[in-house]
């Protein structure tokens, strides 16, 4: 009973604190909190009396805000001028700030109701009350409210692209070499599909910009296929040498057995799709069934597709065989090769838990910077699980100075992007072309997504982020070449071979018959670029 009696007692105690406050509030008293910059504690408590040398501080803000200027921008702006912000004393004494302008410090100023001559209360049933405060203003109330209602314009437009943004992976891992987190934002110019520029920075420099002098900042497609890239090396550098040499001698016979069962099955594949194509022309008025053969021809295609691929894949393995390089190395090398078709089919779901098993925490140092062109160091340090793989660090340099990104990793092993700045990796065949795939390809696994999701070609754009009409065009195309025709162009693994199969090429050889398309493709191959 007395343990009841007294927590009866301290609510009340509570209750009648919580009413005398807010009797203050409502007389136009301050009930709590830190003592703005601009003002200082007066006299009689719960007052404020304004300090004009801080005060000028908070008049240049907002006047620079109503001129135009960013909160990033007024910062530096002010850090440049004043190069601290202003030192505030508490009831005892105390001193406080004096530290460096920072976005964050200039955006609470603008948006505090003190500086208007307001009091503020707050209660969870009615939120944030204001009242008439017995200070001195410093801004006039009018532009008090212009500028709170341009802060809340900037915040819609902020969300709106961070929502754009997509997907951040590296951002609980990546850090400076200053040691501040690497944290994400995008440039205001927008490319030409109209997707923002993606890249990290360095958050001390985010946060008080001209006054730190990291520089730190890297594209996001960039970083996160080097780190990829890196992944995938020590993956093939650690796989079991001794399990590959002990099974050396059974591994060519293995791969010509399933070679010879590849073509096999191929052949009933390929016979099964010219019956199909052979039905399609006898129900040419009966759209039902012609549907129906056409979702099956779909299905027997990609299958072709799939084991065309693992042909093109055992074809490669046994010329290494041929060479004199051991089973494991050509092994290592199929595997280190098609990292970056890997990658492709990667969802950001499965990426991340790559990260989260394998990768503690990622360091990047910028060594150098020169006319568009730096040089990274990132050092790559495991999680304990895999602590034996050991400290993996990645030497890297980026391209700018040809209007577009371009990375090439030279050590501890030798890779380069490809062409355009879209920050994925390209492999090279054995007289160092390039590899590079065709087009298509993309369209097919669209096609396929459409299919399986049952969605128009319209959700489709939005999702991908393409033209409709764009895609539209492509897919038809797509529909109108042969089964033929359509194999050898994805067989085409060179860019000077992709070159010549333009679109506008592409749509002429469609109008010919499919038996003549074949033939129209191999001529375009042998003529000069």
């Amino acid at each position: 009973m007395m343990a009841g009696m007294a927590e009866l007692e301290r609510g009340q105690i509570v209750q009648r604190i919580t009413i005398a406050m807010y009797e203050l509030f409502k007389q136009g008293y301050r009930t709590g909190g830190r003592t703005p910059p601009g003002y200082a504690c007066g006299e009689k408590k719960c007052t404020l009396v304004v300090d004009e040398a801080a005060a000028v501080h908070i008049r240049e803000i907002f006047q620079l805000f109503s001129d135009g200027m960013r909160p990033s921008e007024i910062a530096t702006h002010m850090a440049q001028k004043y190069k601290t912000t202003p030192t505030v004393k508490g009831r005892k004494e105390e001193a406080m700030g004096g530290g460096a302008y920072s976005e964050n410090y200039v955006r609470q100023i603008l948006q505090n109701p003190v500086y208007a001559g307001y009091v503020c209360w707050w209660s969870a049933e009615k939120g944030l009350e204001l009242n008439d405060g017995l200070h001195e203003a410093l801004v006039d109330r009018a532009a008090w409210e212009r500028t709170q209602e341009k802060l809340a314009r900037q915040k819609r437009c902020q969300i709106s692209h961070i929502r754009m943004r997509g997907s951040h992976l590296l951002k609980k891992y990546l850090f400076c070499s200053c040691g501040a987190m690497m944290t994400t934002s995008f440039a205001g110019k927008r490319r030409k599909d109209g997707t923002h520029y993606q890249y990290y920075v360095c958050s001390a420099k985010n946060k008080f910009h001209a006054q730190s002098a990291c520089r730190t900042r890297i594209g996001k497609k960039i970083i996160e296929s080097v780190i990829f890239s890196a992944l995938g090396f020590i993956a093939a550098k650690n796989i079991d040498r001794r399990r590959l040499k002990q099974g050396g001698d059974e591994y060519p016979e293995r791969i010509a057995e399933e070679k010879k069962g590849l073509l096999a099955e191929s052949g009933r594949n390929n016979a099964l799709l010219q019956n199909l194509i052979d039905e399609l022309a006898e129900f040419e008025g009966n759209a039902v069934m012609k549907e129906a053969l056409r979702a099956r021809a779909s299905k027997l295609s990609d299958e072709i597709e799939r084991l065309s691929m693992r042909l093109r894949e055992i074809e490669t393995e046994q010329t290494l065989l041929g060479c004199d390089k051991t089973v494991g190395q050509s092994q290592i090398n199929a595997i280190f090769q098609d990292f970056d078709a890997l990658q492709e089919h990667l969802e950001d779901s499965e990426r991340s838990e790559i990260l989260r098993h394998a990768v503690k925490k990622l360091v990047l140092v910028l060594r150098n910077e020169s006319e568009g062109k730096r040089d990274f160091m990132l050092a790559v340090i495991f999680t304990p699980e895999y602590a034996s793989l050991g400290h993996l660090e990645v030497l890297f340099s980026v391209d700018n100075s040809r209007g577009y990104s371009q990375w090439h990793i030279y050590a501890p092993f030798d890779l380069k992007c490809k062409g355009g700045g879209n920050g994925n990796m390209s492999s090279s065949d054995a007289k160092g072309r390039p590899i590079k795939h065709h087009w298509l390809h993309q369209i097919m696994k669209w096609r396929k997504k459409m299919r399986c999701e049952d969605i128009s070609i319209r959700t489709m754009a939005d999702k991908m982020r393409v033209k409709k009409t764009t895609l539209g065009r492509k897919i038809k195309l797509l529909d109108d070449l042969s089964h033929e025709a359509v194999a050898f162009i994805l067989s085409l693994r060179h860019a000077s071979q992709i070159e010549k199969v333009s679109f506008k090429k592409l749509k002429v050889i469609s109008l010919h018959p499919d038996d003549k398309q074949i033939r129209l493709l191999k001529n375009l191959m042998q003529t000069a670029p």
